[in-house]
């Protein structure tokens, strides 16, 4: 019987509830005399810090980062063109990680509440542990994906078995096309502010797996 090759692409896709929350802020200020507005974004972004630290002390924040500031200037547009007399504006982002992603909600409001604070961005993760175990996992799926597919399509030749012979992430076998060997899809919060607060629609964290592999149908 003349051997038959047969090569398929396997994968998998797993969603998981997320354990931290990475938060992105800053403190910003505008207005027509440059060092007052540096002064007021400099002093919003300690407020920031001076939180962030009280909750790292407590376990809640992993770690926080906060940059420089930074500090530009315009000529805002009105009905008769660019005015007159420059504005100018400073932003110093700070951004933290927090371990309970339950006490993201609480800390937003307060940051809210202060019109020098502006929100960016709450992208949801998993821990480390958690995502290597979850990436094993995948990867091991996708490996079952492929073996199925070659199953069904040896059947349908009329073979009645499979071997793999060989295995590699998607697109690294000759004579396939390049693919996602595996990817982690951050999910972003839905924030919707008002005057309850922040409410928080995380969607869970994907975990995708994709390989290639080619069997030796008998």
């Amino acid at each position: 019987m003349t051997e038959l090759i047969i090569t398929v692409r396997g994968t998998s896709r797993s969603e998981h509830r997320p354990e931290r929350a990475t938060v992105s802020v800053s403190a910003v200020a505008d207005g027509p005399e440059r060092v007052d507005v540096v002064a007021t974004a400099t002093t919003a972004a300690a407020s920031l810090r001076a939180s962030l630290e009280a909750l790292r002390d407590r376990g809640v924040v992993e770690e926080w980062s906060a940059g420089d500031a930074t500090v530009w200037s315009d000529r805002p547009w009105t009905d008769a063109g660019p005015s007159s007399s420059l504005v100018h504006h400073a932003e110093i982002r700070v951004a933290a990680v927090f371990a309970d992603p339950g006490a993201v909600s609480g800390w937003l409001d307060a940051v809210a509440a202060d019109e020098r604070h502006r929100i960016h961005s709450v992208q949801w993760d998993l821990r480390a542990e958690t995502r290597s175990h979850a990436e094993r996992e995948a990867a091991t799926s996708a490996i079952g994906d492929a073996w199925e597919r070659a199953t069904g399509y040896a059947g349908a030749a009329g073979r009645a078995a499979v071997e793999p012979i060989e295995i590699a992430d998607a697109g690294l076998l000759a004579g396939t096309e390049p693919g996602a060997q595996s990817e982690r899809l951050f999910a972003k919060a839905a924030m919707d502010a008002s005057p309850a607060g922040f409410a928080f629609a995380p969607a869970p964290v994907v975990i995708a797996a994709s390989v290639d592999v080619r069997f030796r149908a008998s």
